[in-house]
């Protein structure tokens, strides 16, 4: 099973993969247990050094960010790693696909 659209393989090495993920790592959460176990979850993250970036996106452009973040790494894939995790990119699209079928369906509704 492929995606819609043909992505060239850049060959990169996994190790080089692998460090370019660990330095982006920097800028993720360290710990998931406050965030999750908060009673405002973004009123929580605006007191963290993620303020700016949720002040700076919508709801709906952390969402987008996130799926660009995937997608960078995505491309950044050699053959044989995007075969491995395909099923996992495949899954994480599953939900803008869902999104965009209901959206689809909500238009052809009012149309009648």
């Amino acid at each position: 099973m492929g995606f819609l659209r043909d992505i060239e393989d850049r060959g990169y090495p996994t190790d080089y993969l692998l460090a370019r993920i660990c330095g982006r790592r920097a800028f993720l959460l360290k710990d998931w247990e406050k965030v999750l176990f908060s009673p405002d979850i973004s009123g929580y993250l605006m007191s963290t050094r993620y303020r700016k970036f949720i002040s700076g996106y919508p709801a709906d452009g952390i969402r987008k960010r996130y799926q660009e973040e995937l997608q960078w790494m995505y491309y950044q894939m050699n053959k044989k790693l995007r075969h491995i995790f395909g099923p996992c990119f495949m899954y994480a699209e599953l939900g803008a696909l869902l999104t965009c079928l209901r959206y689809h369906l909500k238009k052809g509704k009012k149309k009648k």
